[in-house]
């Protein structure tokens, strides 16, 4: 006997949702986020860009995300936060600061996440002016990469052939990017 069932193979993260927004001199930037859909095991990560202090605390409907790490290049940071199994509706992410600076940042929520490992590795660097930069993040096959960049001036950088763009935006005389891209190999490069 042969048995045969329909149905969809996920063997990456499939998108969700996508947002994003920006201020320039406060403390805390807060904007709406819709995690959708019936799919099973939702993550959200929040991209953030920010200028004269670094991110004290993110939530999403009033819970703490998880920090994977953060870059610092002079008075400009950039830091990636997950948190596995949003609440499945509208709700704010809430980005905090210690001090007033510039803030740039963006959400995006997968599904088919693995729960005890939304994001693991983190890769940064830093780059001086002019030209395309690149950064490679260890990955396996079929994973998902989101990478964040800040940069002073309000050029509109391209991103890597293979990467999809999830926000960009500007705030004073700053400009944040992100974006992500499913990986094929054990190293995937990022580009801007």
């Amino acid at each position: 006997t042969t048995w045969t069932a329909g149905g969809t193979l996920f063997t990456s993260p499939a998108l969700d949702a996508t947002s994003s927004s920006s201020t320039s001199g406060a403390t805390t930037l807060t904007f709406a986020h819709v995690v959708d859909g019936d799919e099973p095991n939702m993550a959200l990560i929040v991209a953030v860009g920010s200028v004269g202090a670094a991110p004290s605390g993110i939530t999403y409907a009033g819970v703490a995300m998880t920090k994977l790490s953060e870059n610092a290049n002079g008075t400009r940071y950039v830091s990636l936060w997950y948190l596995a199994a949003p609440a499945r509706t509208t709700n704010n992410i809430i980005v905090t600061l210690a001090s007033s600076a510039i803030i740039i940042a963006g959400g995006i929520s997968f599904a088919y996440v693995n729960q005890a490992s939304v994001l693991s590795n983190f890769a940064s660097a830093d780059h001086g002016s002019g030209g395309e930069k690149s950064s490679n993040v260890t990955t396996t096959v079929n994973d998902v990469v989101v990478d964040v960049m800040m940069t002073g001036g309000t050029t509109d950088f391209s991103d890597g052939d293979d990467q999809t763009l999830i926000f960009e935006d500007s705030a004073g005389a700053d400009r944040a990017e992100a974006s992500y891209q499913r990986a094929d190999d054990t190293s995937t490069t990022m580009v801007w």
